[in-house]
C-alpha cells in the first residue's frame, strides 16, 4: 500500500549499529530510502544494576534505574579483558568520563542515582574498536497520596529523591496512620512499584 512508513532498529543496540535510514516510506510502489542493515561491533556497551530495560523505536536504550549506582560497562564481545587505555565518554556534561575505571574484564563508568539529566550518548573506545549507544534514564514516580480527613500519611523520603514538586520514587513507602476511632480500610502500607503505581492500592481511614 502507498504511503506506509516502517521503522528499523537493530535487535540489540548494545553491540549492533544501524547502517542506513531509521525510516522508509512506500510511495507509488517504491521505497524512498535504501534498505538499512545492522553491523555488529566487537565492543558491547551494557548497563547493569537496573530493574528493567527496553529499546525505543528509534534505538534509544531505555533503563529504569533502582536507587543507587547504575554502571555503564564497556566489554569485548569475545570475552577477553578490555585494555587499560579503553575509554567511556559521553556527550552529557553532568557525568565526567574520567570516573571510568577497570574492573575485571570491563571498563566501568558509575552513575549515582541517575535520572533524565544523565540522558545522552555513551561511547566506548578500545584501540580501533568503537561503539556508541543512546541511553535514556526513565524516572519512575508515584503521585503523592491525597489528604485523609480521618488520618495522615507518614513516609521517609529516599536520599535519591530530588523530585520537585515532590512525588515518590521506586520502592518508597507510605504508611497510613488513622485517628482514634478509625482504622485503615485495607492495608496500612503501600510501596511505589516500577509501573509508577502504589502497591497495594492506597487505603483510607474508616470508622471502627
Amino acid at each position: 500500500m502507498g504511503g506506509e512508513t516502517i521503522t528499523f532498529r537493530c535487535e540489540d543496540v548494545r553491540y549492533q549499529i544501524l547502517d542506513g535510514p531509521i525510516h522508509r516510506q512506500c510511495i507509488d510502489g517504491e521505497w524512498t530510502e535504501r534498505a538499512p542493515r545492522c553491523e555488529t561491533s566487537q565492543i558491547k556497551v551494557g548497563v547493569d544494576n537496573t530493574i528493567l530495560k527496553t529499546v525505543s523505536p528509534d534505538g534509544t536504550f531505555i533503563v529504569y534505574p533502582i536507587e543507587g549506582t547504575v554502571n555503564i560497562n564497556c566489554q569485548l564481545r569475545t570475552g577477553g579483558r578490555i585494555t587499560n587505555n579503553a575509554t567511556i565518554t559521553t556527550d552529557n556534561t553532568t557525568q565526567p568520563s574520567q570516573r571510568a575505571y577497570i574492573t575485571g574484564k570491563f571498563k566501568r563508568l558509575p552513575i549515582d542515582n541517575p535520572n533524565s539529566v544523565n540522558d545522552g550518548t555513551y561511547t566506548c573506545e578500545a584501540g580501533t574498536l568503537r561503539h556508541s549507544i543512546r541511553i535514556k534514564f526513565q524516572d519512575i514516580r508515584c503521585p503523592a497520596p491525597g489528604c485523609d480527613s480521618n488520618g495522615s500519611w507518614a513516609h521517609v523520603i529516599a536520599s535519591a529523591n530530588t523530585l520537585i514538586p515532590h512525588a515518590y520514587i521506586l520502592n518508597e513507602k507510605v504508611t497510613l496512620r488513622c485517628n482514634p476511632g478509625f482504622h485503615a480500610s485495607s492495608n496500612q502500607e503501600s510501596r511505589c512499584n516500577y509501573q509508577g503505581q502504589w502497591s497495594p492500592p492506597l487505603s483510607s481511614c474508616i470508622a471502627d
